[in-house]
């Protein structure tokens, strides 16, 4: 039964991996990632790495490896993108900076 819990999260956080990259959004006011789209990465991140916990605790080593590398890559997206909410914001403000002085 673990092993059917394990292997259905990291599918999941597989999947929506995908999907995430497949829902890009076009260039708007709004940053372009909404903070559901950064919680929802760091939500599979840490379900992903609990998973890879509960596989070593149970002695699956590879279950583990995996579970922690998903959990790591889930939080590295979010990072990613909440880089680019930051970079856009920036730029968004240096141009309004811009405008005032003239």
């Amino acid at each position: 039964m673990k092993k059917i819990i394990f292997l259905s999260l990291v599918f999941i956080s597989l999947n929506t991996y995908a999907l995430a990259d497949e829902d890009q959004k076009q260039e708007t006011s709004d940053p372009p990632y909404s903070a559901g789209e950064i919680a929802w990465d760091i939500g599979i991140g840490i379900a992903s790495s609990a998973t890879g916990g509960v596989a070593a605790a149970s002695g699956n080593v590879p279950g583990a490896i995996v579970g922690i590398a998903n959990g790591a890559k889930n939080f590295l997206n979010a990072a990613h993108k909440y880089n680019e909410n930051i970079e856009y914001e920036r730029e968004n403000n240096r141009d309004d900076d811009d405008n005032d002085q003239e």
